[in-house]
């Protein structure tokens, strides 16, 4: 009786012990877990089915646990979370919760601020500290977005068939594709038409692009040809100094002997002492005759200067070839026509704009430039002169002939007369006269 008494104390004993000990050892595992881990909430709207011991994931690695689900006063889910101490979770990732369309289990997932922003640079996430969490869509959510989408596809659809079922769209749909099948066949045609096109531009632009640059080089030469334009004008105004001045004195002393001439005039028809201011008139026009025969004089010395009388047949040259140089570019130019041009019928051109009507004047007041271009010495001439008109007819005319070459200065006086303009002075650098008729509109 005893003995049975003792077995019994030492099995209860044994029982005891038992338990405590695997009461310690739980303790102490969750203390130890305690201090490995952090412990902190995450407050989400839906669940969304997580249980107590799904897994926390951050980059689809586990690094911790759900340890409990609860329902708050707000009605709101509420997981307890605890998640490995060794990688610290900043304060500013999000926490959502995945879920499989195909009803897989869910879990909480982790998303850390993209490295480097002040949210990465955040103190981590301490012990017991609230955060709230993002819901993914579900698999309702997911049709229930997806139902508009379905709608418009069956109208689609459903439009697409009344489509082909229409004999009208059929016999369109045949329609167009004939018309591909004949575009499909004429392609080769066509390219080599492209091709052969393409070619005959490519030479007429080799052409163009060659008299570019031509016209380049003479720019080059008008260029170097001006730095010696100064020199130039000033050795022909030291050369002709004496004669100028002459010939402006004479023209000073004859308008103001014309002055004295019509004053008399006037006192003559006012007074009654006529023959004294008929005598005293009749000296006057004895002087102005004298001075004009002076200035007719050194007008005859110089159009007798061989020089000049070589220069003006120089000029008239110039002229013919020049002429003769743009009338050979004229039919050059006709003959280049661009790709798909066509002639009028009969062989004539696309009548061009209306002519200008023609000056009221023989010369015309402001600036004008004249371009000649010489194919034959290919050789671009720049004439630029400027005309100012005065009163009855008189005018005057300065400038520079030949920029690209001679560069010679035009300093002229003139006096137009109906269709008639004279005109005398410097011209093309030298001393001589002009005359300038009109015969009828060009």
């Amino acid at each position: 009786m005893n003995q049975t008494r003792y077995y019994v104390r030492v099995g209860i004993a044994l029982a005891v012990g038992l338990a405590l000990l695997a009461l310690s050892v739980a303790y102490l595992r969750g203390t130890l877990t305690d201090l490995r881990t952090l412990g902190f909430d995450a407050e989400f709207a839906d669940a969304q089915g997580v249980t107590a011991g799904a897994d926390v994931q951050m980059a689809g690695v586990r690094i911790g646990r759900v340890e409990s689900v609860e329902v708050t006063p707000e009605n709101t889910a509420l997981l307890r979370l605890r998640v490995g101490k060794e990688r610290p979770i900043p304060s500013g990732s999000r926490f959502v919760i995945s879920r499989s369309l195909l009803g897989g289990a869910s879990s909480v997932r982790v998303v850390p601020p993209p490295a480097g922003s002040d949210a990465a640079r955040s103190a981590p996430i301490a012990e017991d500290q609230v955060v709230q969490g993002e819901s993914s869509p579900g698999l309702e959510e997911a049709f229930s977005q997806a139902q508009p989408i379905l709608a418009s596809l069956r109208r689609t659809v459903t439009a697409v068939e009344q489509m082909a079922t229409n004999r009208q769209t059929q016999r369109d749909l045949r329609e167009t594709l004939r018309n591909v099948r004949v575009a499909t066949e004429d392609l080769p045609r066509l390219s080599r038409r492209v091709e052969r096109e393409l070619t005959l531009l490519s030479g007429q632009t080799r052409v163009l692009i060659a008299n570019l640059e031509t016209a380049s080089e003479s720019g080059v030469r008008i260029a170097r040809n001006a730095e010696g334009l100064s020199g130039d004008v000033r050795g022909v105004l030291a050369e002709n100094r004496a004669t100028l001045r002459s010939l402006v004195t004479n023209l000073d002393e004859t308008t103001s002997a014309v002055a004295g001439i019509t004053e008399q005039v006037n006192d003559t028809l006012r007074e009654t002492n006529l023959k004294e201011n008929l005598a005293a008139t009749t000296a006057n026009l004895r002087t102005v005759t004298q001075r004009l025969d002076t200035a007719a004089g050194n007008i005859e010395r110089l159009t007798s200067d061989p020089r000049l009388s070589a220069d003006i047949r120089q000029t008239v040259s110039n002229i013919r070839e020049t002429s003769e140089s743009v009338r050979a570019l004229g039919a050059r130019i006709e003959a280049i026509r661009l790709p798909g041009e066509r002639r009028r019928p009969g062989g004539g051109d696309t009548p061009g704009p209306p002519r200008p009507r023609p000056a009221e004047t023989l010369e015309e007041e402001g600036p004008r430039v004249d371009t000649l271009f010489d194919t034959k010495r290919e050789r671009l001439r720049v004439d630029a002169n400027f005309t100012l008109l005065r009163e009855k007819g008189a005018f005057y005319r300065a400038g520079l002939y030949d920029l690209s070459e001679a560069n010679r200065l035009n300093l002229q006086v003139g006096q137009t007369s109906g269709d008639t303009a004279l005109r005398y002075g410097l011209v093309n650098g030298r001393f001589g006269a002009g005359l300038d008729l009109r015969t009828g509109p060009l």
